[in-house]
């Protein structure tokens, strides 16, 4: 099974295609990879220090006429819809902009913050090539840098998709693991029985049991507020039990079964939620 980004790959993002400042304009903007998936292929680094100081052009309400850092980047659409994802951690003196179009006739279809999180970018036509800026002011030194990447929408948004997730021994910890990422999910049924929170933004994932116990380490990796919520299942999919809500652990389990864990972030807005985890059994 090709498994999602592991937490080393994902705090510790792919060097290899570090720009040198030469994709500072469109006609040299650098080729983005899409991922199949809402868990980014590659997170690539955009910093500062590495591009100079001009008016945006074109210069549109988003960039404003300032002159600040400009990078540019292109991807070439695999579906509809995708998303631009962040690492969420990197200045908030940066913003990033779509564009339609080619070089020299570009049409804006998005402005956001590169800081928080991001709507998708829809009505897109497939195997048309999209660019995208990327720009920065007031920096000083080491302050002004962020990690980009494309991504597609979720394949487990439902429970028929539902990702399997590796069953771990040793030590409880959450190293290795698989990414869980709900961006561009909708909501397959209701949020926890007596839990007023929203669950718009659920994704799905399976284990075989290996033991009677089984615990779910985890680490959130989203800069959002909101708690993130796992629920535990029994049965099939269009027929399952749920067996206990935003619990990291469930016992009498049954070995060589398959279980259910639907995952949530519990915010009613644009936050989504982004963690790593997998599923740890203990020695009997």
């Amino acid at each position: 099974m090709l498994r999602p980004f592991l937490l080393a790959a994902v705090l510790s993002p792919v060097y290899a295609l570090a720009q040198t400042g030469l994709n500072s304009s469109c006609a040299t903007a650098m080729e983005l990879e899409v991922s199949p998936t809402n868990v980014q292929t590659s997170l690539i680094p955009v910093y500062y220090a590495w591009f100079g100081t001009a008016v945006p052009d074109p210069a549109t309400t988003c960039s404003g006429s300032t002159a600040c850092i400009t990078s540019w980047y292109r991807f070439t659409a695999t579906a509809t819809s995708h998303w631009v994802r962040t690492d969420g951690q990197g200045t908030d003196d940066a913003s990033m902009e779509v564009f339609s179009g080619s070089c020299g006739s570009l049409t804006s279809i998005g402005c956001f913050s590169a800081n928080s999180a991001t709507p998708s970018l829809t009505g897109l036509s497939v195997g048309s090539t999209y660019y995208l800026r990327v720009r920065m002011s007031n920096c000083g030194p080491d302050l002004c840098q962020v990690w980009i990447g494309v991504v597609s929408a979720p394949g487990n948004n439902e429970c028929a998709g539902a990702i399997e997730l590796p069953v771990t021994s040793g030590g409880i910890q959450v190293w290795p693991a698989t990414e869980i990422s709900s961006l561009g999910a909708t909501q397959s049924q209701p949020a926890c029985t007596g839990d007023p929170a929203a669950s718009n933004d659920d994704v799905w994932y399976r284990f075989t049991a290996t033991a009677t116990t089984h615990f779910l380490p985890n680490t959130k990796l989203s800069t959002a507020a909101q708690d993130n919520v796992f629920q535990w299942f029994s049965g099939t999919c269009g027929n399952l039990t749920s067996m206990g809500c935003d619990v990291v652990y469930k016992t009498g389990l049954t070995p060589g079964t398959q279980y259910y864990i639907r995952a949530y972030n519990e915010s009613t807005g644009v936050e989504t939620m982004r963690a790593v985890a997998d599923v740890y059994a203990p020695a009997q």
